[in-house]
This record gives structure tokens, C-alpha cells and sequence, in this order.
């Protein structure tokens, strides 16, 4: 039978408050006294407040940035960062294609270039139109714009986010020889951190009694005002 592990009450205090502003200035630091008498500081509660689950009750993950979020719908894609981006994005290119529809063929074709290159992943030059086939007029390229955009942020967060996703050589980094070995000792170093026990120390400034010299007011002028 395994056993259970003790649950975990916080980090202690080393020298554990002896009269009553000691006991402020720990509570102040954020630590609280169990039960036991001992003085401990209790680990950050990172779960969403009920307020926030009664207004928010959905979770979900978001399609781009893998980031965790929650929302009023129930089926919702996109965190509202990426959301917002892929809004602006599509509303900037949309005002392009459309302030092009009565314009020359030569003009057209510049401003498409415009809207291939705001498609364009600034990482490996990938394009959010690529391998798909394109209408022959702007109207149907409006029809389309909206699941390019969306395809290029994703293809862009998969390069900024490579950690969250599956592996792949394409949006994968390189890393030299000196890069891993820094990457594998940060992640060792930190799992030790997490083995080890930690402890907290409250080092308690000492009091300084002053006499007050003068009670006179001085009067200063405000800065660019005039005498």
C-alpha cells in the first residue's frame, strides 16, 4: 500500500515571531501560524477566485498559444490576446483588399503583395495562403482572408510556443552544444531547488530613537511657477 504524502503546509520560519510586532511584521510578510504553533508561509493559491469561475464558467485552452483561459461561451478558440490580434490583423488587410476593389489591375496586384506580405511568417518566410488555391478576384480573396490569417498566427505561435506543442524540426530551435548544456543545467538546478527543503528568515531592522531639532515650515517654490 503506498503511502500518503503529509500535505504540504508552506515553507516555515526559521526565527518565529516572539512579541506582538513580530507577529505583524510576519503576518505582513505573508506568514500565518498553524495550528502546531509553528510559523509557516503558505504556498500561492493559483486557483481562479469563485467569482471568476461564476462569471467565467469555461474552461478551455487556446488553439494558438496553448495558454489555459477562461471565457463566457462554451466553445471559444482563441485566448483574447491572440483573439484580438487575429481581429486587428484581419480588419488591417480586409481595408487593403477593399480599398483595392476599384482600382487598376496593376494596383490590385500591389496591394495583394501588401496582404502576402503581412501572411508572411517572419521566421521561415511560410505563408498563411500557401499551398492553397487562390481566387481570381478580390472578392474571393475576402472570402478567404479570414482563414489565412487565422492559419498564420497559429504557424507563428507554433514558433514562439515550441515548447507547448509536439515536437517538430520546423519550429523546433537549434541549439548549439553550449545552449543545451545551459538548458540542461537551469532545468537540474531547478529540480533540485524543488527537492531541497527551503526555509524563511525575517531579519528585523533595528529601532533608532531621533530628537526632533526644529519645527520650523519651509516654504518651496513649485516647479515653473513664477515668483
Amino acid at each position: 500500500m503506498r503511502k500518503l504524502r503529509p500535505k504540504f503546509e508552506g515553507w516555515p520560519l526559521e526565527n518565529p515571531p516572539q512579541t506582538e510586532d513580530e507577529r505583524l511584521i510576519a503576518q505582513e510578510c505573508g506568514f500565518v501560524e498553524l495550528a502546531t504553533g509553528q510559523w509557516v508561509r503558505p504556498p500561492r493559491d493559483l486557483r481562479p477566485p469563485l467569482e471568476i469561475i461564476q462569471k467565467y464558467p469555461h474552461g478551455h485552452t487556446c488553439r494558438a498559444c496553448k495558454d489555459s483561459f477562461r471565457s463566457q461561451r462554451p466553445r471559444d478558440p482563441y485566448c483574447v490576446s491572440c483573439d484580438n490580434i487575429i481581429r486587428n490583423r484581419l480588419r488591417n488587410l480586409e481595408g487593403i483588399l477593399q480599398a483595392a476593389l476599384k482600382l487598376s489591375p496593376d494596383k490590385q496586384r500591389r496591394a495583394w503583395e501588401e496582404v502576402e506580405k503581412e501572411l508572411t511568417c517572419p521566421m521561415c518566410s511560410w505563408q498563411g495562403n500557401q499551398n492553397r488555391g487562390e481566387p481570381g478576384d478580390f472578392a474571393g480573396l475576402l472570402e478567404n482572408l479570414p482563414r489565412w490569417v487565422d492559419r498564420a498566427h497559429r504557424h507563428f505561435m507554433r514558433h514562439m510556443f515550441w515548447n507547448r506543442f509536439p515536437y517538430s524540426r520546423r519550429f523546433t530551435p537549434q541549439l548549439s552544444a553550449a545552449e543545451k548544456e545551459s538548458y540542461i543545467e537551469r532545468r537540474d538546478q531547478s529540480k533540485n531547488i524543488e527537492a531541497e527543503p527551503i526555509s524563511f528568515f525575517i531579519g528585523h531592522v533595528a529601532q533608532i530613537e531621533y530628537e526632533l531639532r526644529t519645527t520650523k515650515t519651509v516654504s518651496l517654490p513649485l516647479p515653473g511657477r513664477a515668483e
